[in-house]
């Protein structure tokens, strides 16, 4: 933590390291409300939260396309609806001229990431985007390397993730299988109102945009770096109420 960030944590939550901390200028680490100094502790090893979640399969899902497919304000989905489905080779939605196109359902990423950006309007909710390579997809012919996702450039972006199901709370699922040192990104003033875990075990996420949720994130990825005008909302009072994700933590491993 760097110049004067504060990092306020509530509801009795603490904060817990593997390795040690560096601290410089007025960073402080509080409690919200009260304002009162956390100390953090130390743990030999952090678990995965999710670990008992189970990654979506392809199997009876509509292949999208043998390559990557790609939406804007003149190539627009039907009725502005991205159609569920295995994207082989992966999505990108460019600026979408004022429209917004809505997303429902479970997306499965075969290779090549997603990547919203240059003016994209895009809302959904009961969404759920997993990322993966495609041959980890289990689509044949589908031979498409992974890719980190991206939410930068001026998009507008509002996904909220399953309020039902095996994947009730989780917004974006990458494969455990993924070791990945590029980060997966949402920066570069894209404004985001997302609800819902964004699961990147093996993978660093950078966070620098301008997020406005009212709801709840979880992030649970190798290394966190958040700045600019982020915030991280702990709503979980609007997580699904059987939702086994209810109470997880917002961790780096």
């Amino acid at each position: 933590m760097e110049g004067s960030a504060i990092l306020y944590i509530e509801n009795g939550a603490g904060v817990n390291l593997v390795g040690g901390l560096d601290m410089t200028g007025q960073t402080r680490i509080l409690t919200y409300p009260g304002s009162q100094t956390v100390t953090p502790g130390t743990v030999a090893a952090v678990a995965d939260p999710l670990a008992y979640v189970q990654a979506p399969s392809a199997t009876g899902m509509i292949e999208r396309g043998a390559s990557s497919t790609y939406y804007d304000m003149n190539s627009k989905p039907p009725n502005n609806a991205i159609p569920s489905g295995v994207y082989c080779g992966g999505l990108k939605v460019g600026n979408t001229g004022g429209a917004t196109f809505t997303m429902s359902g479970p997306y499965i990423m075969a290779g090549g990431g997603f990547t919203f950006n240059s003016q994209a309007s895009i809302s959904g909710s009961g969404v759920t985007i997993y990322n993966t390579s495609g041959p980890n997809s289990g689509v044949p012919g589908c031979a498409s390397a992974f890719a980190p996702f991206t939410i930068s450039g001026q998009a507008n972006v509002t996904l909220s993730a399953p309020t039902s199901g095996a994947l009730a709370g989780v917004l974006i699922f990458q494969d455990r299988s993924i070791t990945n040192a590029s980060n997966n990104q949402i920066n570069g003033g894209a404004t985001t109102n997302l609800s819902g875990a964004i699961y990147l075990l093996h993978s660093p996420l950078l966070f620098s945009g301008s997020n406005a949720s009212n709801g709840y994130m979880i992030l649970v990825a190798d290394t966190v770096a958040i700045n600019g005008n982020s915030t991280v909302y702990s709503n979980y009072s609007s997580l699904p109420a059987g939702s086994p994700i209810r109470g997880a933590p917002v961790l780096a491993e």
